[in-house]
């Protein structure tokens, strides 16, 4: 079979299982967690769990706060759970790597900055040790207290098109020349992107922790608009994170809709050489409208 009949495959099969592998997430949740990880649940995840309405605005807000409540931070079962989140992160990027090596690869552009530096690891590890939980306990707490609807899956790509609204606008403003040499010129000193989860992590902490929690409020404005459903919340972040590693690779995995491209790899990998053009994560379709657009095959116009 072709690397592209794989690549099908392999994404109809992942799609197909999620439903499922959420559920018995949901299961695990309720009843085997050990209870010095079920202490950090706040108070409003157990009222939910007794039928209470957990629509409302302020349950956001709640389980932020409730997150960084200094208990919660302090505690023993939120190591625990930093430790997991970790674990798991390391895991969907191996996975993320399986998945594109099934496709077919794009040669480097340009210069590969090979050698990691102090300041590299600095951000990177600050960024997976103390940024990625504190912001996934939230996130998973919000997320569950949404409604159960595994065909609401189907909104997913509106979510990473929503996402791209403010982001692509948040990335434009950090290509500003006042602003650019202070947080996001680090980023960019990779022109030639290759390790994935590793190249996607090297950024400066503010950049990390806006994008990151542009994710959140996505999920809280897209259940405002149309009610989205735990599945498809939690899919958003898995997927969304395989999608920003793939983002760093070489892996050529693209994936079209009604002969539009809606993501590919090689329109972010042209960004870092190109800084003024594919401004978006996930999705050019805001690039397009605003005519920062470039494709692939004007590269070297």
């Amino acid at each position: 079979q072709s690397p592209q009949t794989n690549k099908i495959i392999l994404t109809q099969l992942t799609m197909t299982a999620l439903p499922v592998a959420f559920s018995r997430l949901f299961s695990l949740l309720s009843s085997s967690l050990p209870p010095s990880l079920l202490s950090l649940l706040p108070s409003s995840f157990h009222a939910a769990s007794a039928g209470a309405d957990f629509l409302e605005p302020w349950s956001l807000s709640r389980c932020v706060s409730e997150t960084f409540a200094v208990s919660t931070l302090c505690s023993p079962a939120y190591l625990y759970f930093s430790v997991l989140t970790l674990a798991a992160l390391e895991v969907t990027s191996q996975l993320t790597l399986l998945l594109g090596s099934f496709s077919a690869s794009f040669p480097p552009q340009a210069r590969h900055h090979s050698v990691l530096r102090v300041v590299d690891w600095s951000y990177i590890s600050f960024n997976k040790v103390v940024l990625i939980p504190s912001f996934t306990l939230p996130y998973l707490l919000y997320s569950l207290q949404l409604p159960y609807s595994p065909s609401r899956l189907l909104l997913l790509p509106l979510l990473f098109l929503l996402y791209d609204l403010p982001y692509s606008q948040f990335h434009r403003l950090l290509h500003l020349q006042s602003l650019y040499p202070h947080v996001h010129k680090h980023h960019h000193v990779q022109l030639s992107p290759t390790r994935g989860n590793l190249d996607a992590v090297n950024v400066h902490p503010f950049e990390f922790l806006v994008g990151e929690w542009t994710h959140l409020f996505t999920v809280w404005a897209s259940h405002a608009l149309v009610g989205v459903d735990k599945c498809c919340a939690l899919a958003f972040l898995v997927v969304g994170g395989a999608l920003a590693s793939l983002n760093h690779t070489r892996f050529d995995f693209t994936i079209e809709a009604l002969g539009f491209t809606v993501y590919d790899p090689k329109l972010h990998d042209l960004h870092h050489r190109v800084p003024r053009r594919n401004y978006g994560q996930y999705t050019c379709f805001w690039d397009a409208l605003a005519g920062s657009y470039k494709g692939w095959e004007d590269r070297t116009g």
